[in-house]
């Protein structure tokens, strides 16, 4: 019994978190197994407001970049909302109403730390990825078109990664605004299996490249913006 308390103390004494955490290997698993219920596209939101109506979330835990949605809004990232998630995971310096995140299960203190320590890295207004797995592998789309009418096309996508990573995904074609955009964000994705409608409605006919871009939390490109795995589609014709 001694020897068993022993180790137990031992193994408690080694469990600090990293002192420069990384996004891809520490801090997204955590938000994974404690946030993304709520905070990720689709936005579900978390139960509902004190008058009934459901409460939503446009902060995506899954995503380390804001992104842009094919409706034309952007979701906010974990990135630029660093600070945010530090004091709402902390309880500290909360408005009136706001409550300490997650609601139903406190975090402990190994990952509070982990949260702590990231925060502290960077600008202390935006996060760092930091560096990713090693030996990642990167994530992979299959994308097959399944309808299509005069205003709309169905895409349906199944994205994997072996490293059973959160992955955020957009696919980038023409989409009319005020003006036609050639290279707009016209669905969105995330790891499994689903399906997304591609407004094409007022796309001049012709034939337009596309691309998809997944992002699975490495840090690709350590001295810019392109952490994501770009992928040539090819092209489509819009008759």
């Amino acid at each position: 019994m001694r020897r068993l308390a022993f180790i137990l103390i031992a193994a408690c004494g080694t469990s600090s978190a990293p002192d420069e955490p990384s996004w891809q290997v520490d801090v997204m698993p955590l938000f994974a197994a404690n946030c993304v219920r709520c905070h990720a596209y689709p936005f579900r939101g978390g139960g509902t407001r004190s008058d009934g109506t459901p409460r939503t979330s446009a902060l995506r835990l899954d995503s380390f970049d804001d992104t842009e949605l094919a409706d034309g809004n952007v979701a906010s990232g974990a990135a630029k909302s660093v600070q945010a998630i530090f004091r709402h995971t902390h309880g500290i310096a909360l408005l009136p109403g706001q409550r300490v995140m997650p609601p139903d299960r406190p975090l402990d203190d190994y990952e509070l730390e982990v949260i702590r320590n990231w925060a502290a890295l960077g600008n202390g207004e935006v996060a760092i990825r930091g560096p990713g797995r090693a030996d990642n592998h990167p994530p992979e789309l299959v994308l097959t078109e399944v309808a299509r009418d005069a205003a709309s096309i169905t895409m349906a996508y199944e994205v994997t990664d072996a490293d059973f990573d959160l992955v955020v995904g957009t696919m980038i074609g023409p989409r009319m605004k005020t003006t036609l955009d050639p290279l707009a964000v016209v669905g969105n994705m995330i790891a499994g299996r689903d399906q997304f409608v591609w407004d094409i409605a007022g796309v001049p006919p012709g034939e337009y490249p596309i691309r998809a871009h997944l992002d699975d939390g490495a840090d690709l490109d350590p001295e810019g913006p392109n952490d994501f795995v770009d992928i040539d589609l090819g092209t489509i014709t819009i008759p």
